[in-house]
């Protein structure tokens, strides 16, 4: 059932696992498909307590391939978004990666625009303490609320 708290909090956790990933892959400089199945696979292989709750494989293993296959139209996107003077080149690594997961959801998953605002707020909470959570609410409300045009002009496959 999709509303039980197990599966969120497994969904939530994949969320978090793909950012690091993705963070690893960016800041290596590695792209290969060994690198992602490894992040995918392997990473959570030695849990020592079998009750701990583990993200959910699938859609870890969604958002590290999709975001990384569809990097430079994901950009696009957000640096569309983006409001006055505000440049992609300007925001920090793991907020870029943040937004892009959370763009990737709104243009491939068909993920609620209220969940992925949500979820990605929490995200960016548990890797900052300051104003950065608004931020990314800002930025995917904007994104989530032009989201037809933004599918018609950009092509994020999923």
């Amino acid at each position: 059932m999709v509303g039980s708290g197990k599966l969120n909090k497994d969904i939530t956790l994949a969320r978090i696992s793909s950012i690091q990933g993705l963070y690893e892959l960016e800041i290596c400089g590695a792209d290969d498909s060994k690198t992602i199945f490894d992040i995918i696979n392997q990473r959570y292989d030695d849990i020592l307590d079998p009750k701990d709750t583990l993200p959910d494989k699938g859609m870890l293993e969604i958002l590290i391939e999709g975001v990384s296959a569809n990097k430079s139209e994901l950009d696009r996107i957000v640096s569309l978004s983006l409001d006055g003077d505000k440049s992609i080149q300007n925001i920090d690594t793991l907020l870029l990666i943040i937004l892009r997961a959370g763009v990737y959801e709104l243009t491939s998953l068909n993920t609620p625009k209220p969940v992925v605002i949500d979820e990605y707020v929490k995200v960016t909470k548990s890797f900052y303490l300051g104003k950065e959570g608004g931020f990314v609410n800002g930025v995917l409300d904007k994104i989530g609320t032009n989201l037809p045009s933004i599918k018609e002009k950009f092509s994020v496959s999923g």
